[in-house]
């Protein structure tokens, strides 16, 4: 494994804690079946996938989804958000070169990072030549993310793509359902049919709503009803 700075690898959750909503059976998307498929088969047989989507399309969830797959099948997994490790994206990419699962989320961030461009370069390389996996997150296509290096776009032209796309609110109430069952929370359709209503619709809003709920339910031993919901979280709703 290649030398990283000091306090990288703390950015690099090598250890992973995976949150119990981010699994392959909460995973709902109107292609969740297809990308399910390739995904899965990417803990099994060495692979290049590129999860494309706009945001909030679940591409965070998926790749998290198949580290603890990964992870239940013993395997040494690693995953990368490239905007949340500022310049050190090379040492990052360097750090997770032995496992054999990799996860790189915000591909994006790489468009003004020549030497990360390089370390991801060497990392798909390495990926190959020893049979991992590597699934990688986008909002673009390799062409449109205003990467200099030509080999690099190359290859991940060469990925398995798997485009995502944004969920209707019939969608949006699966994932709220699915995540209370994994959660073993009860609640009103009512609670929520109002919180679809006012709420703002990004799903990253839309779970950080919930888990306040969760966690006011646990606190006061209630199912969440309709004025239960109200009074937890109206006030931040319009």
């Amino acid at each position: 494994m290649s030398d990283k700075s000091p306090g990288v690898a703390a950015q690099i959750p090598l250890n992973l804690r995976f949150q119990p909503e981010q699994r392959f059976a909460t995973f709902v998307t109107p292609t969740g079946a297809t990308a399910l498929a390739v995904v899965q088969d990417a803990l099994v047989q060495p692979t290049v996938c590129l999860l494309q989507g706009a945001a909030d399309t679940g591409k965070t969830h998926l790749l998290l989804a198949a580290c603890h797959g990964a992870r239940q099948l013993s395997k040494r997994v690693a995953y990368v958000a490239l905007n949340a490790v500022g310049g050190h994206a090379e040492h990052a990419l360097a750090a997770a070169e032995d496992a054999q699962l990799i996860a790189i989320d915000e591909l994006g961030s790489l468009a003004e990072d020549s030497n990360g461009q390089v370390a991801l370069f060497h990392l798909l390389n390495h990926a190959r030549a020893r049979g991992a996996s590597v699934l990688l997150a986008s909002q673009r296509s390799p062409a449109e993310l205003g990467i200099g290096l030509p080999d690099l776009v190359s290859r991940l032209n060469a990925a398995v793509r798997v485009p995502l796309q944004m969920l209707d609110d019939e969608g949006r109430r699966e994932v709220l359902r699915l995540r209370a069952q994994s959660q073993g929370l009860e609640f009103d359709e009512a609670a929520l049919d109002w919180l679809l209503t006012r709420a703002d619709r990004r799903l990253t809003v839309l779970m950080g709503l919930w888990r306040q709920l969760d966690h006011a339910s646990s606190v006061h031993k209630k199912k969440l009803t309709l004025p239960f919901v109200r009074e937890t979280i109206g006030d931040q709703l319009r």
